[in-house]
């Protein structure tokens, strides 16, 4: 299974991107795979033409809920190191009880999904998700500073995908992108104002230069403009990745 993800702050075209590089792989055949549609091929793979196929809504809920978190132990038992630093993680961000457990949700379904779809029997899949591994430890320290010594570790015990895609920009110009009333994060975060988001952007600035500075060589990191037109990205993403048919079948 090819994978990817990205990387980059608040605002800088994460989710636009994911969806035309998606967009571009299912034009020419591939079968794109990420967090965003497991619950749906969870549904196709234990549920169609199966005993459970005429099970009730409530009952499928309740299978698909415990298959996420039988694959999420699998995930734990090849990745003990990593998945114990990130719950030690969440559960010592500065933010509210709920905040912690939407985060501890987000990464059990995507841990489960990288296991599930790193098992599953399909030829030309690729994996993509437009805030993979390595995003979550700059979301995790949001509002603290990085140390070397974390960064470090973190990319020593999370899985590797075969390509992070950087998106470089100015954060001083993602801060006239939006407002405190329309970004995500300030909701997710709880920024009650400009001057509290500006400091946010500016903390997870520092984070993710020294993420790209202590970026291990053995991993790959493709560095696009954010500021360039999404589908011109697209093309560079596609040109840099580099890679053919066979790598999609692995």
């Amino acid at each position: 299974m090819y994978s990817i993800e990205f990387i980059g702050l608040p605002g800088s075209g994460k989710t636009t991107l994911f969806n035309d590089t998606s967009n571009y792989f299912e034009s020419i055949g591939v079968t794109v795979l990420s967090h965003r549609n497991f619950y749906q091929i969870l549904n196709d793979y234990y549920f169609s033409n199966s005993k459970f196929s005429k099970n009730s809504i409530k009952s499928k809920f309740f299978y698909r809920r415990l298959f996420k978190y039988l694959w999420f132990i699998r995930f734990t038992m090849s990745n003990v190191r990593y998945v114990a630093l990130c719950l030690f993680s969440i559960f010592n961000m500065e933010v509210k009880y709920p905040t912690k457990v939407r985060f501890l949700r987000w990464f059990i379904k995507e841990s489960a999904a990288w296991e599930f779809f790193s098992k599953l029997n399909m030829s030309h899949k690729i994996f993509i998700n437009d805030e993979g591994f390595i995003h979550r430890a700059l979301s995790m320290g949001h509002n603290v500073a990085l140390s070397d010594r974390y960064i470090k570790k973190y990319f020593r015990v999370c899985p590797s995908t075969d390509a992070v895609i950087m998106i470089d920009i100015d954060w001083l110009e993602l801060l006239s992108r939006r407002t405190v009333d329309t970004e995500p994060f300030t909701l997710i975060f709880n920024v009650q104002d400009e001057k509290g988001r500006e400091s946010l952007l500016s903390k997870m600035n520092i984070n993710i230069k020294n993420i790209v500075r202590l970026f291990p060589n053995s991993r790959k990191m493709i560095t696009i403009n954010g500021s360039l037109n999404p589908s011109s990205n697209v093309s560079k993403i596609v040109e840099a990745l580099n890679f053919d048919d066979s790598s999609l079948s692995k």
